[in-house]
């Protein structure tokens, strides 16, 4: 055996040891990895419980807008979460009335540090738990209505006070009240002091879908959920696009015509023309044009006069010589044109352009009539 043989099968064997030893010692796993929330529910917090509301039988409606409060259907429930700063004070003055009408409004407070607009409309102050709970810490809660007591994680510090109202319902905790209840005109107003068990990551654990579905208990003839899990101030175009469509589309059709005005057309480009060489008689013309936009009707009068007597001269020496009244004279007894004209044509200054078309017109007459005579 050659020694590059040997070689080749001492590397075949290494290889396939190596690849046995791979075999024995390593598996292949499959392992899960956890990669947040897709989709709608990466926004909307509250999508599980709106998914369990609907799958319970319940019809849903999520709302992120302010002015989307003000079309709200009667003896409806809204879930309001305290993510709701675009609201403003007439808006949740027309809230109020809806709720006072028959509507059901259930409202997480907003932290006590912050202001909350409309638990100060209700006169509800909130404060911090006392103690020195964990966020994971139970509270057993009950409702009126519910068949029994729920276990339920708070999730964080807020004690709600109520004030010179009293509350139809409260719940309380060791640590501070989670819950107030109230009668509002022919509606109700609940008020939570937080929906963090409604949340997409909680609302599996312990009692809190049965929670969150007992909330709807205070009104169950509701004919719709209505969710508002974020009240966005709504950014300008979405705001012109809902209350100035008519501008918008007007807009966009004098862009559109300034476009098409404005963009170079497609296909092949037209060549530019020759260059034309210009006669000497276009030349004179542009001159007299000039002239007569610049109102040197003096300067024009006076060339053509020197033209019309160099010529005259030429044919008529004899006149040419004579003084200008004789020459005037003696021009009208040959040409038989009036003895004034032709004084004016010779010495005259046209004042406007009636009289230098006059002027020139004589001119023009002599010169044709005094040297086609001498021609013949």
């Amino acid at each position: 055996m050659t020694r590059a043989r040997l070689a080749a099968f001492a590397l075949a064997v290494l290889v396939a040891a190596g690849a046995a030893w791979l075999y024995f010692n390593f598996e292949r796993v499959t392992e899960r990895e956890h990669t947040g929330y897709q989709g709608e529910a990466r926004t909307n917090f509250l999508l599980a419980a709106t998914r369990l509301y609907e799958r319970m039988g319940k019809k849903t409606r999520t709302i992120d807008r302010p002015m989307q409060l003000a079309v709200l259907p009667a003896g409806a429930t809204l879930l309001l979460s305290r993510f709701r700063s675009a609201i403003s004070k007439p808006t949740i003055e027309r809230l109020l009335t809806w709720v006072e009408s028959g509507g059901h409004l259930i409202v997480a407070a907003a932290w006590h540090s912050s202001t909350d607009p409309i638990l100060d409309r209700l006169e509800i102050e909130r404060g911090e738990m006392g103690g020195r709970s964990r966020h994971s810490e139970t509270s057993i809660v009950k409702l009126p209505h519910a068949p029994h007591e729920m276990k339920v994680v708070v999730g964080n510090r807020l004690d709600l006070r109520e004030g010179s109202v009293r509350a139809a319902h409260r719940v309380d905790d060791p640590r501070g009240t989670i819950l107030l209840h109230y009668r509002y005109g022919s509606g109700q107003v609940t008020v939570l002091n937080s929906m963090s068990f409604m949340t997409n990551a909680t609302i599996g654990q312990h009692d809190h879908a049965e929670f969150a579905w007992q909330l709807l208990g205070f009104n169950p003839a509701a004919p719709e959920i209505v969710m508002a899990f974020r009240i966005e101030t709504p950014s300008l175009m979405s705001a012109l696009a809902e209350n100035a469509w008519q501008a918008l589309i007007v807009a966009g059709l004098l862009l559109a015509a300034w476009l098409w005005r404005v963009i170079p057309r497609f296909g092949p480009l037209v060549p530019d023309p020759l260059p034309v060489r210009r006669r000497l008689l276009d030349h004179l013309r542009a001159s007299g044009l000039f002239h007569w936009n610049h109102d040197d009707i003096g300067r024009l009068t006076a060339a053509a006069r020197e033209n019309c007597m160099h010529r005259i001269a030429r044919a008529h020496p004899v006149i040419a010589a004579l003084p200008v009244p004789q020459r005037a004279a003696r021009i009208a007894q040959i040409t038989g044109l009036p003895e004034d004209d032709i004084l004016t044509a010779l010495t005259g200054q046209p004042a406007d352009p009636l009289q230098f078309t006059g002027a020139i017109r004589t001119l023009q007459t002599l010169e044709e009539r005094l040297t086609r005579r001498t021609a013949q």
